[in-house]
């Protein structure tokens, strides 16, 4: 299969159940790093301001990678979750999966939880507010499966 963007993914068998996938610069038609395991679906990063693709979103049947495409491509950050949307937004990963909507920056060392259908998701325990306290207990999102959809006005929507 063919996986289309910034570079291009040619995703091919290796005989034995696993796929490969080759990413290909579209001027010069040269393979870009080597190969990687193949995704069932990419989210690209766009243009940066410092000048070419950064990032991009490789999500597995199980899990995710986000993959570092420059100066050379490689795997950043390994993630358990099982993504069921994302998209790139002003050099922010936001994805959902099915209880929860997270936010990853590069120079972070997770990802975030922004909201979740969980009370335990949406506050950690260390982090509760006190009887005392006027800071609002943060109000989770109804359960059900999540999806992010864009991000207008620096809202994610």
């Amino acid at each position: 299969g063919l996986l289309s963007g910034p570079l291009l993914g040619v995703v091919s068998g290796t005989g034995s159940g696993s796929t490969t996938c080759k990413l290909l610069d579209w001027d010069k038609c040269s393979q870009v790093g080597s190969p990687l395991p193949g995704p069932e679906w990419v989210v690209w990063e766009g243009e940066s301001d410092t000048g070419g693709l950064q990032y991009a979103l490789f999500v597995y049947r199980a899990g995710a990678a986000i993959i570092s495409l420059h100066p050379r491509v490689s795997r950043v950050r390994q993630l358990s979750k099982n993504i069921l949307s994302a998209i790139w937004h002003n050099g922010a990963l936001y994805f959902s999966t099915h209880d929860e909507v997270c936010i990853w920056f590069p120079a972070a060392p997770d990802s975030l939880v922004i909201a979740a259908s969980t009370l335990a998701a949406c506050i950690p325990a260390s982090a509760a507010p006190s009887r005392a306290s006027m800071v609002p207990t943060p109000e989770c999102l109804p359960a059900g499966p999540l999806a992010v959809l864009c991000v207008a006005a620096d809202c994610v929507l």
